[in-house]
């Protein structure tokens, strides 16, 4: 296990409010470069605005339910020794519940932008995200299988004992989505992306014209799968600090949407 149950939440609870934080900021200013621009509007209008509201929704009320659960466990539990873990690994308790479901809706956005900005950046061709579209759906199966284990989970049992199996897979698939979508072989999309970055920059010159780049490898998927595939190993390894990774997760899809948005300007 590593670090105890109760610090591992605490930490949790610090960085998802820090990378939280990082995600406000950069929606607000998502919002208002987008608000700004008046040229080629639709998508801003009908897709991204909407998407980056309803992420940080999710956000925002998973933040809360994990301040909820915080005060919950260290003040109106209070002193027993060992009740704050009881709490927090009870698998079944409908708060813990209710922030897996955003958890899930919030990766499911993620992946279905990582999936839609593929199709754009490949001329909208639907073969191309055919296997992403796939994993996609497997995702939701093994999302509500998530929530049907959780829901029947036994008095005692760990969430690595219940969710072994289902979100290894679940992860598994969100893994494939981001590799498929941003690697250079069946869509080529994140070169798509780099060279839509690199054209109008170039007028820089010198070294400054490849940061743009740079910055679109990092965005586009490398960050994003860190993220996710740090809470899959701490999760085989049956580690507490997957609950940390986890809810950073959260957040931080958030952040890599916006940087993506304002990478590429829409």
């Amino acid at each position: 296990m590593g670090i105890p149950l109760d610090k591992a939440e605490l930490l949790a609870l610090f960085l998802e409010t820090l990378v939280y934080g990082i995600f406000f900021t950069l929606c607000c200013i998502t919002c208002i470069v987008l608000a700004s621009v008046h040229h080629g509007g639709t998508h801003s209008r009908k897709i991204i605005m909407p998407t980056a509201f309803l992420m940080l929704a999710l956000a925002t009320a998973h933040l809360i339910i994990d301040f909820i659960r915080a005060a919950h466990a260290f003040i109106t539990l209070g002193s027993p020794s060992g009740a704050a873990i009881e709490y927090f690994g009870e698998v079944s308790d409908g708060l813990f519940l209710a922030k897996s479901l955003l958890y899930l809706f919030q990766t499911l956005a993620g992946d279905s932008i990582i999936i839609w900005r593929c199709y754009i950046v490949t001329n909208r061709r639907p073969m191309l995200i055919a296997l992403p579209l796939i994993a996609f759906i497997g995702d939701i199966v093994f999302g509500c299988i998530i929530v049907a284990r959780m829901i029947r989970a036994p008095d005692g049992a760990t969430i690595f004992s219940v969710l072994r199996g289902s979100f290894a897979a679940y992860t598994s698939m969100t893994l494939a989505i981001t590799a498929y979508c941003t690697g250079e072989r069946p869509s080529r999309s994140l070169c798509a992306i780099c060279w839509r970055i690199y054209q109008p920059s170039r007028e820089w010159g010198g070294v400054r014209t490849l940061l743009p780049v740079l910055m679109a490898i990092i965005e586009s998927g490398a960050l994003y799968t860190a993220g996710v595939l740090t809470t899959l190993i701490l999760f085989l390894i049956e580690s507490n600090a997957q609950f940390a990774a986890l809810d950073l997760l959260m957040p931080l899809v958030g952040v890599v949407y916006c940087l993506i948005i304002l990478q590429i300007r829409y």
